[in-house]
């Protein structure tokens, strides 16, 4: 499945685990995940690189997903190469949870994309991940006015939603383990929609998005024009 996000010339992509999983790895991905332990791991890389392509394909136009490799390093997004030519410049972001996977694609901007189980986050624990304008956001009940797509219900758990929405961001703006995941912090606009989001002073405009990709999971998409 693939489908748009309104308003910009982002992709998402969700994929399952299965034969066409493996199928669509390159050789190098492949040996790849032959090497990852446990299964969980290979499963998860299987179908994330799946995902990926799939957004991939339908952005560039061409649905032969054994053509489309993706290179990646330890703490980045991957890039896209198609036919072994120069990476393609394209903002891709992968996020996987048990045996499901989704991807955003684009041209323009950066993007970030988050997949988790609902109820991940523990009653109590927003304390420790949550900066105080994050916590009058919670307060304020303000998650229903996040934008929904694919007509996802109405109501989420506000925790599981604003860690799903860090993840992303995070994602997006490319941090890495040397920054703490509270000095990130998401900024709302009076209708309790994400403004921006950024490091102390250091500021990028966003759009937010969340949906129900599966009954059970919570994903959210941070794009930064």
């Amino acid at each position: 499945m693939v489908f748009a996000v309104p308003e910009t010339d982002i992709l998402i992509a969700l994929a399952a685990d299965g034969p066409l999983a493996q199928r669509c790895l390159g050789a190098a991905e492949r040996l790849h995940c032959e090497r990852l332990r446990p299964e969980a791991r290979r499963r998860d890389f299987r179908t994330g690189r799946l995902a990926a392509k799939r957004a991939v394909a339908a952005l560039t136009g061409d649905s032969r997903l054994e053509r489309i490799s993706l290179p990646t390093a330890r703490g980045v997004a991957p890039r896209v190469v198609l036919d072994r030519r120069s990476p393609i410049p394209l903002t891709l972001s992968i996020s996987h949870r048990d045996g499901r996977a989704a991807a955003a694609a684009g041209r323009t901007g950066f993007v970030g994309i988050d997949l988790e189980r609902v109820g991940a986050v523990r009653d109590g624990s927003t304390k420790y991940f949550a900066t105080p304008t994050e916590r009058e956001w919670l307060r304020r009940g303000s998650d229903d006015k996040i934008p929904r797509l694919r007509g996802a219900a109405r109501r989420f758990a506000r925790d599981d939603v604003l860690w799903c929405l860090k993840e992303a961001a995070w994602k997006a703006l490319q941090l890495d383990g040397t920054v703490p995941f509270t000095a990130l912090e998401l900024r709302f606009d009076d209708e309790g929609r994400v403004r921006d989001v950024g490091i102390r002073n250091e500021r990028c405009c966003a759009r937010a998005y969340v949906m129900k990709p599966w009954p059970g999971y919570l994903l959210a998409l941070v794009w930064l024009p």
